[in-house]
């Protein structure tokens, strides 16, 4: 029964980043015409042109996982713009968050026989 509950939660957690990504891509794609306007529409005015695409990581799900981003630079020729939202999924801060909350409840290394996880006894 722990195996089927342990493979129940691990096919969640795959369906909730699947979801995730399918979420930020369209958050990221919203960002990009934004900035640089619908894709294959010209506009002489636009302040930023899309510039291809690039590997990059993001959290969900508690870790780091491998995306392709794209790229946005400014129409003048001043640089790459920051795309927001992979900007904020990009942060590593939730990361050492949930990092410092599992060692902190105890949670981060099994216990040791014997030795009892904080907040419960041994035996």
């Amino acid at each position: 029964m722990t195996e089927i509950a342990v493979d129940m939660r691990e096919g969640l957690l795959a369906l909730a980043v699947g979801a995730g990504l399918q979420v930020m891509a369209a958050l990221m794609e919203a960002d990009v015409a934004a900035l640089a306007g619908p894709k294959g529409k010209h506009d002489e005015a636009r302040a930023a042109v899309r510039h291809g695409r690039e590997r990059g990581s993001v959290t969900l799900g508690g870790r780091r996982v491998p995306v392709t981003r794209p790229r946005v630079r400014a129409a003048d020729g001043a640089g790459e713009l920051a795309i927001a939202s992979y900007e904020l999924f990009t942060s590593t801060e939730i990361l050492g968050k949930m990092a410092m909350e599992k060692m902190l409840a105890g949670l981060s290394t099994p216990p040791l026989p014997g030795r009892a996880r904080a907040g419960r006894t041994a035996g």
